[in-house]
């Protein structure tokens, strides 16, 4: 019994290394290396005064799949709206606020409306495989 409890434990610890550890700074460091890329990833395709859609809302479309195909834990609709949330968070109010070098991170409302956006493809795949029962 005592075993197992360890195991769930490390598994555990694993996880949130993942969760909180390792995708936050992939994420950091795809936004850092496509920025400093010769592609303009701000260029925009498509705005009103509530949505903003740049090449960045693609990325995101692809980087949510990637995390619902890949991701090797058990993942929730909620655990990955956490995920979403979370990163914005982290985009939007914290890296900026860390140094004056990472302003860039920050974005406007439309954009960060485009990015709670971007990710409802992957959410019906996600609901697809939670539930192919």
């Amino acid at each position: 019994m005592k075993i197992n409890s360890s195991i769930i434990k490390s598994q555990n610890k694993k996880q949130y290394c993942l969760d909180l550890g390792f995708l936050p700074l992939l994420g950091f460091l795809l936004v850092y290396m496509l920025t400093n890329s010769p592609i303009n990833f701000n260029y925009i395709l498509y705005e009103n005064k509530f949505i903003l859609i740049d090449y960045w809302f693609f990325i995101h479309i692809i980087n949510t799949n990637i995390v619902v195909l890949f991701y090797p834990y058990n993942l929730t609709i909620t655990k990955f709206w956490g995920f979403i949330i979370g990163w914005e968070i982290l985009e939007n109010l914290i890296i900026p606020n860390i140094d004056e070098s990472f302003y860039y991170f920050k974005e406007d409302i439309r954009d960060t409306i485009g990015d709670l956006i971007a990710p409802l493809p992957s959410i019906l795949l996600l609901y697809n495989l939670n539930n192919k029962n």
